[in-house]
Protein backbone atom coordinates (compact mmCIF):
# COMPACT_ATOMS: atom_id res chain seq x y z
CA UNK A 1 0.00 0.00 0.00
CA UNK A 2 2.75 2.83 0.45
CA UNK A 3 4.56 1.97 -2.72
CA UNK A 4 1.41 2.72 -4.86
CA UNK A 5 1.14 5.97 -1.99
CA UNK A 6 4.68 6.88 -2.95
CA UNK A 7 4.45 6.79 -6.61
CA UNK A 8 1.16 8.45 -6.58
CA UNK A 9 3.03 11.26 -4.53
CA UNK A 10 5.44 11.37 -6.97
CA UNK A 11 2.95 11.61 -9.54
CA UNK A 12 1.86 14.30 -7.57
CA UNK A 13 4.89 16.03 -7.06
CA UNK A 14 5.70 15.57 -11.09
CA UNK A 15 2.31 17.09 -12.07
CA UNK A 16 2.94 20.13 -9.64
CA UNK A 17 6.04 20.58 -11.41
CA UNK A 18 4.60 20.60 -14.98
CA UNK A 19 1.71 22.65 -13.61
CA UNK A 20 3.46 25.24 -12.34
CA UNK A 21 6.05 25.35 -15.48
CA UNK A 22 3.29 25.72 -18.05
CA UNK A 23 2.00 28.63 -16.25
CA UNK A 24 4.90 30.12 -15.51
CA UNK A 25 5.03 34.02 -16.80
CA UNK A 26 8.88 34.38 -17.38
CA UNK A 27 8.53 31.04 -20.21
CA UNK A 28 6.89 33.28 -22.84
CA UNK A 29 10.44 35.74 -22.47
CA UNK A 30 12.29 32.76 -22.67
CA UNK A 31 10.79 30.97 -25.53
CA UNK A 32 11.50 34.36 -27.57
CA UNK A 33 14.62 34.68 -26.40
CA UNK A 34 15.75 31.12 -27.22
CA UNK A 35 14.06 31.30 -30.56
CA UNK A 36 15.70 34.54 -31.61
CA UNK A 37 18.96 33.27 -30.41
CA UNK A 38 18.49 29.72 -32.55
CA UNK A 39 18.09 31.52 -35.51
CA UNK A 40 20.78 34.20 -35.03
CA UNK A 41 23.27 30.99 -34.38
CA UNK A 42 21.60 29.05 -37.72
CA UNK A 43 22.16 32.26 -40.00
CA UNK A 44 25.72 32.72 -38.90
CA UNK A 45 27.28 28.53 -39.39
CA UNK A 46 24.45 28.61 -43.01
CA UNK A 47 26.59 31.84 -43.80
CA UNK A 48 30.36 30.01 -42.90
CA UNK A 49 29.24 27.03 -44.40
CA UNK A 50 28.06 28.61 -47.72
CA UNK A 51 31.34 30.34 -47.47
CA UNK A 52 33.22 26.89 -46.95
CA UNK A 53 34.58 28.35 -43.40
CA UNK A 54 33.29 25.76 -41.80
CA UNK A 55 33.44 21.83 -41.39
CA UNK A 56 30.31 20.92 -39.57
CA UNK A 57 31.85 17.74 -37.95
CA UNK A 58 34.73 19.62 -36.22
CA UNK A 59 32.70 22.36 -34.78
CA UNK A 60 30.54 19.94 -33.38
CA UNK A 61 33.40 18.33 -31.88
CA UNK A 62 34.60 21.53 -30.33
CA UNK A 63 31.21 22.45 -28.97
CA UNK A 64 31.14 19.07 -27.22
CA UNK A 65 34.91 19.83 -26.15
CA UNK A 66 33.51 22.81 -24.29
CA UNK A 67 30.58 21.50 -23.16
CA UNK A 68 32.40 18.89 -21.12
CA UNK A 69 31.50 15.47 -23.23
CA UNK A 70 34.72 14.96 -23.29
CA UNK A 71 36.43 15.57 -19.60
CA UNK A 72 38.50 12.60 -19.35
CA UNK A 73 38.75 10.51 -15.78
CA UNK A 74 41.64 13.21 -15.04
CA UNK A 75 39.84 15.98 -14.74
CA UNK A 76 36.74 14.18 -12.33
CA UNK A 77 39.82 12.64 -10.72
CA UNK A 78 40.86 16.26 -9.94
CA UNK A 79 37.65 17.63 -9.42
CA UNK A 80 37.30 14.61 -6.66
CA UNK A 81 40.41 15.30 -5.17
CA UNK A 82 39.51 19.19 -4.54
CA UNK A 83 36.44 18.53 -2.76
CA UNK A 84 38.45 16.06 -0.58
CA UNK A 85 40.88 18.85 0.24
CA UNK A 86 38.51 21.02 0.62
CA UNK A 87 36.49 18.57 3.40
CA UNK A 88 40.02 18.17 4.69
CA UNK A 89 40.50 21.79 5.28
CA UNK A 90 37.14 22.26 7.82
CA UNK A 91 38.18 20.63 10.55
CA UNK A 92 42.20 21.97 10.86
CA UNK A 93 40.35 25.15 10.32
CA UNK A 94 38.25 24.79 13.01
CA UNK A 95 40.74 23.80 15.78
CA UNK A 96 43.14 26.22 14.77
CA UNK A 97 40.13 29.37 14.69
CA UNK A 98 39.06 27.93 18.26
CA UNK A 99 42.42 28.03 19.49
CA UNK A 100 42.56 31.71 18.66
CA UNK A 101 39.46 32.49 19.34
CA UNK A 102 40.23 31.05 23.05
CA UNK A 103 43.36 33.10 23.42
CA UNK A 104 42.13 35.69 22.17
CA UNK A 105 38.88 36.01 24.72
CA UNK A 106 41.45 35.14 27.65
CA UNK A 107 43.78 37.72 26.44
CA UNK A 108 41.11 40.32 26.33
CA UNK A 109 39.52 38.91 29.97
CA UNK A 110 42.56 39.45 31.47
CA UNK A 111 43.25 42.89 29.86
CA UNK A 112 39.65 44.33 30.43
CA UNK A 113 38.90 41.89 34.01
CA UNK A 114 35.70 41.04 32.87
CA UNK A 115 34.10 37.89 33.52
CA UNK A 116 31.71 37.87 30.80
CA UNK A 117 34.74 37.59 27.99
CA UNK A 118 35.85 34.05 29.99
CA UNK A 119 32.37 33.24 29.93
CA UNK A 120 32.48 33.15 26.19
CA UNK A 121 35.43 31.53 25.54
CA UNK A 122 33.20 28.28 26.74
CA UNK A 123 31.41 28.68 23.59
CA UNK A 124 34.59 28.92 21.50
CA UNK A 125 33.70 25.72 19.15
CA UNK A 126 30.08 27.26 18.49
CA UNK A 127 32.12 31.08 17.83
CA UNK A 128 34.54 29.26 15.17
CA UNK A 129 32.00 26.58 13.78
CA UNK A 130 29.91 30.11 13.11
CA UNK A 131 32.38 32.00 11.48
CA UNK A 132 33.38 29.05 8.75
CA UNK A 133 29.63 29.01 8.03
CA UNK A 134 29.45 32.54 7.27
CA UNK A 135 32.68 32.23 5.37
CA UNK A 136 31.29 28.79 3.36
CA UNK A 137 28.41 30.68 2.43
CA UNK A 138 30.50 33.43 0.70
CA UNK A 139 31.85 31.36 -0.68
CA UNK A 140 28.98 29.44 -2.01
CA UNK A 141 27.10 32.52 -2.61
CA UNK A 142 30.41 33.06 -4.86
CA UNK A 143 30.65 29.70 -6.77
CA UNK A 144 27.21 30.42 -7.37
CA UNK A 145 27.08 33.74 -9.66
CA UNK A 146 29.95 31.50 -11.50
CA UNK A 147 27.25 28.55 -12.20
CA UNK A 148 24.98 31.11 -13.23
CA UNK A 149 26.96 32.60 -15.88
CA UNK A 150 28.38 29.22 -16.94
CA UNK A 151 24.99 27.92 -17.48
CA UNK A 152 23.90 31.01 -19.84
CA UNK A 153 26.97 29.72 -21.30
CA UNK A 154 26.23 25.93 -21.55
CA UNK A 155 22.72 26.80 -23.22
CA UNK A 156 24.93 28.95 -25.42
CA UNK A 157 26.17 25.88 -26.56
CA UNK A 158 23.98 23.53 -26.39
CA UNK A 159 22.18 25.56 -29.04
CA UNK A 160 24.77 25.81 -31.07
CA UNK A 161 25.21 22.36 -31.40
CA UNK A 162 21.94 21.84 -32.10
CA UNK A 163 21.73 23.91 -34.85
CA UNK A 164 24.68 22.15 -36.60
CA UNK A 165 22.69 18.83 -35.86
CA UNK A 166 19.83 20.62 -37.59
CA UNK A 167 21.56 22.03 -40.32
CA UNK A 168 23.77 18.53 -40.95
CA UNK A 169 20.28 16.76 -41.39
CA UNK A 170 18.94 19.50 -43.66
CA UNK A 171 22.20 18.64 -45.91
CA UNK A 172 21.68 14.99 -46.34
Amino acid sequence: MSKKKNRKDTYQSYLEEFIEFKNNNNKENEYKSISKLYNEINMYYTNRIKNGQLDIKVEKLLLERRIGKYNGQGFNSSISFLLGGALLAIPIMNQALTEAISEMLKGLSMKLNCGFLSELSNFKYGISVFIIVVILCFLVKDIGKDMTEDKNYAVMLNICLKVLEDIEKDLE
